[in-house]
């Protein structure tokens, strides 16, 4: 039982857009954390206002839980160096690069491309539900925004605020973990600590 407690995030609600103020609309329900495992069911609303359009998570966290959800959580750590079979593994990654921004320049419109076979290629990968979404995720489903500022709050170490900032966005990000702060700052990002509302 103290196990389950100590693993539980303990929630509040929040049903208002905390931007405008404009009640949410459920957007998704029941979700489960698929990739890093947090524990517990989400929901997420969406603010129906037009200017506005922010997604949030409601109940969300209580500030003092929120660690909670990152225990296993990718952008809080930094990138191992040395993988056995590097050689294969960077193939690997190469095809992998070649596909992938074959599909956003087809797909998100990212000056990834000028070859009319890459983005073909890209074209293919639309027909393979679980490898287009997982492309389309690497860009938060944005399209090119030539010139476009992102803030990333949650931004972790920095890696996707790294990524979006080499397709061409002005990025900055806010993090509440300071080591993952220092780290994003090392690789020469704007990354403040704290939350949103600070």
């Amino acid at each position: 039982m103290n196990d389950l407690a100590e693993t539980l995030i303990r929630t509040i609600e929040k049903p208002f857009c905390y931007l405008c103020g404009t009640q949410g609309e459920p957007f998704y329900n029941n979700q489960t954390d698929r990739l890093f495992g947090a524990p517990g069911l989400w929901n997420f609303k969406k603010c129906p206002h037009k200017e506005c359009g922010l997604i949030w998570l409601d109940p969300m966290p209580v500030p003092e839980d929120i660690g909670r959800c990152y225990v296993n959580y990718y952008t809080h750590m930094q990138t191992a160096k040395n993988y056995p079979l590097q050689i294969i593994i960077n193939i690997l990654k190469k095809i992998e690069h070649y596909f992938e921004n074959g599909y956003l320049a087809h797909s998100f419109s990212y000056p990834m491309t000028k070859s009319k076979l890459q983005k073909n290629a890209g074209l293919l990968i639309s027909a393979l539900p679980g490898v287009a979404e997982r492309f389309a995720r690497s860009v938060a489903w944005l399209h090119f925004y030539p010139g476009g500022r992102l803030l990333d709050v949650g931004c972790g170490n920095g890696g996707f605020l790294s990524r979006m900032e080499r397709l061409g966005w002005k990025v900055e990000g806010v993090e509440i973990d300071m080591e993952a702060v220092a780290y994003a700052r090392s690789r020469g990002l704007s990354v403040r600590y704290g939350t949103l509302k600070e």
